[in-house]
């Protein structure tokens, strides 16, 4: 084994028992016991002239108005779209309305811990997750102060479980899409069109 092997992986575990300790002292919550809050951030338009990532909230785009995230098929089928998190990394997640949360893995997590975009401030607690498998896993929960969704879309103050399996799928879940009136998916365009609320 090499010795960055070692060291990434002596990494990941003191990482591992950090998350257990702080786990342990925050107690436990669930994601799926409160949906969103009624006055959760909207989802707001994105205008890709805007150079601040603080402008986004003064685009153009007006309750009513359509906006239309592409996406592409991974090599399950699943539909794919770009989210960049907290303007530091760009990740493709699976849109999945069957799921009530937004979920990364530890290893996303991780990387944006290293970069100070992630803080001990932006932990929330822990959360039990029922899988489509009817299993339950246990998962941080982390504040992301904005997502871009397609580089359409903003979300701002996404609450996120952190998986620490590093190979989980990353979803974009209900508590997001939930945030727009209403999407539909059209599979010939490859795109999904939200309605702002």
């Amino acid at each position: 084994m090499r010795d960055g092997d070692s060291a990434r992986k002596l990494k990941v575990c003191i990482i591992v028992l950090v998350v257990i300790l702080i786990a342990i002292i925050v107690g436990s919550r669930s994601c799926d016991s409160e949906p969103a809050s009624d006055n959760a951030t909207p989802l707001y338009g994105y205008d890709e002239s805007t150079e601040e990532v603080n402008d986004y909230e003064e685009t153009s785009a007006h309750s009513g108005d359509i906006v239309e995230v592409p996406f592409e098929y991974d090599s399950s089928g699943l539909k794919v779209v770009k989210v960049k998190i907290n303007n530091t990394l760009t990740i493709d997640m699976i849109i999945d309305s069957g799921c009530s949360s937004t979920l990364i893995s530890l290893a996303e997590a991780n990387y944006l811990w290293d970069k100070g975009v992630l803080t001990k401030n932006d932990f929330k607690g822990n959360t039990k997750l029922r899988l489509a498998d009817g299993k339950i896993v246990n998962n941080m929960v982390f504040n992301l102060k904005e997502i871009v969704i397609g580089d359409k879309l903003v979300a701002h103050n996404v609450e996120v479980c952190v998986s620490d399996n590093v190979n989980s799928g990353l979803l974009l879940g209900n508590e997001v899409l939930d945030r727009a009136a209403s999407y539909t998916v059209d599979t010939e365009a490859k795109v999904i069109k939200f309605r702002l609320k």
